[in-house]
């Protein structure tokens, strides 16, 4: 699998809008920022409503799982409670939702539950592909910190609770990244429905009201209620 430059022009098969939601702090926009430009940064400003960012990514595709340029749309929410009335306009749609906890943070881990619910109210949708991401794996492995309050174990039985996809990342190593967003594409993907939804939104047909214009790979446009991929 690769994620491909800024500079590359690849032939892009698919665009498949990914909603990254969770409690504040638990590095949301880091992930985002570590997949779309391979950057990690200490000091980061909290998101305001919803950042996006496009990358492009290569994802494999059945029944022949062979890898195909795929535009992943990475829509990064605010998890702060005044922000939480925007939402709607977020998730509506959307083929794919991660939601984000914190290991060093138990109460991010018991927020998901919530997350999740107000997700399924609003995606106006059954398909969406569901995804559970325990982050800052690189403090809870920090030799002699011991800050792990979620194990591995509990977000995997969480995450197989709800049929939802699982992985473990750190927006500061990078280390599973690329292939958790690479399995959420993929997932969306493995629907023959969902890749001819995904096609035609490429193209800029329309798709449950949402026009998707053609448009070159941006970094960190702030777009809340932007053109979106959507079913």
């Amino acid at each position: 699998m690769a994620a491909y430059s800024s500079g590359m022009d690849p032939d892009i098969a698919y665009t498949v809008r990914v909603v990254v939601i969770g409690d504040p702090s638990v590095g949301k926009s880091s992930v985002v920022r570590r997949l779309a430009t391979g950057m990690f940064s200490e000091n980061h400003i909290a998101t305001i409503g919803a950042e996006f960012h496009n990358v492009v990514l290569e994802v494999p595709i059945p029944p022949e799982n062979a890898p195909v340029a795929v535009r992943v749309q990475l829509w990064d929410t605010a998890g702060q409670e005044r922000y939480r009335s925007v939402a709607p306009a977020y998730y509506r749609g959307a083929p794919a939702v991660i939601v984000m906890y914190n290991v060093c943070a138990k109460s991010s881990f018991t927020a998901v539950a919530s997350w999740l619910s107000e997700a399924a109210a609003h995606l106006g949708h059954d398909g969406a592909v569901f995804a559970l991401m325990g982050n800052k794996i690189d403090l809870a492995d920090a030799s002699g910190v011991g800050l792990r309050e979620v194990s591995r174990d509990d977000g995997e039985a969480l995450a197989a609770a709800h049929g939802m996809l699982f992985a473990e990342t750190s927006a500061k190593t990078g280390a599973g990244v690329a292939d958790a967003y690479v399995a959420v594409a993929a997932a969306v993907l493995a629907d023959e429905d969902a890749r001819d939804r995904c096609t035609a939104q490429r193209h800029g047909a329309r798709a449950s009201g949402i026009s998707i214009p053609r448009r070159r790979e941006k970094a960190w446009i702030r777009a809340p209620g932007g053109p979106a991929c959507g079913w």
